[in-house]
């Protein structure tokens, strides 16, 4: 299992000198001319996300769909106020070709990137972090991300078989790696070897497994969801002390009903490692 894994992508290429953080760079926006495509280009990234942040309202009642990106419903010809909301016609959810997959994307990514805040305040924190493991971190981290999708707790489902659906998986790897690559770097992982990818293999495992969980759980507080969160992690942590505990932890990943290891290995090593992002070793 572990050799099919690692075949899936090529070796890290150990690089020195590249750490850079997000915010690092800056653009001298007056000696930064753009073309009409480009600046074009820009206005209707900021249209789309103007849309997609007014629809999220709307996916309590019509789920993520085109009638929350403003799509007029033929039946009852109304039209829904995603893009209506920011004073656009209706039409405009002509824009997201792909459907309402791109609604789920945006507010993933939105998730992430309040994710990725959240982690840098507690590593900055010397009183959180002092007393906190690298597997306790990720264990929160995990926790804390999977309630950011309560707002549209009930509505989860739907989206989790978008992003699983052949069309849309790519889309749901590449922000899947994105968010279990800010994890491990922000928990303080710089590995150059082979581990720097399946730690980021078992650990998206893992939170698809509690994703899973989560959306079925009825117990008081999510009791039963945090508590196969732990039992997860404590297998994650014995896993990084040998190759038989590392397969061992694959092999309940996979029993858990993730299927983000099986998607990754039917697809050649450079198109998930470009796609999902696996391969910034900018970090």
């Amino acid at each position: 299992m572990l050799s099919k894994i690692l075949k899936a992508f090529p070796l890290l290429r150990a690089t020195s000198g590249m750490a850079t953080s997000r915010a690092a760079i800056h653009v001298n926006m007056e000696n930064f001319q753009m073309t009409e495509t480009e600046r074009e280009r820009i206005d209707e990234d900021h249209l789309k996300e103007q849309i997609l942040k007014a629809s999220l309202p709307y996916v309590h009642k019509h789920g993520w769909s085109r009638l929350s990106l403003g799509e007029v419903d033929i039946k009852s010809r109304y039209g829904f106020p995603g893009a209506k909301s920011v004073g656009l016609s209706e039409a405009s959810h002509g824009l997201f070709p792909e459907g309402g997959v791109m609604l789920v994307s945006y507010f993933y990514t939105q998730c992430n990137k309040e994710l990725f805040s959240w982690m840098q305040q507690q590593s900055g924190d010397s009183q959180s972090s002092h007393h906190r493991s690298t597997f306790e971190f990720l264990e929160a981290a995990v926790q804390k991300r999977l309630t950011l999708i309560f707002p549209y707790l009930e509505k989860w489902p739907e989206a989790m078989g978008m992003l699983a659906f052949p069309s849309n998986a790519l889309e749901g790897l590449k922000l899947l790696g994105q968010l279990v690559d800010d994890m491990w770097h922000c928990a303080g992982d710089r590995s150059v070897d082979t581990s720097w990818y399946t730690k980021r293999l078992v650990l998206a495992g893992i939170y698809q497994t509690t994703e899973l969980h989560l959306v079925q759980d009825d117990s008081p507080e999510f009791e039963a969801t945090w508590s196969f969160l732990k039992r997860q992690m404590k297998l994650l942590h014995s896993g990084q002390k040998g190759l038989s505990s590392l397969q061992e932890v694959m092999g309940q990943v996979l029993k858990g009903g993730s299927t983000t290891v099986s998607l990754i290995l039917c697809y050649p090593g450079d198109q998930v490692r470009n796609i999902i992002g696996f391969n910034r070793l900018n970090r």
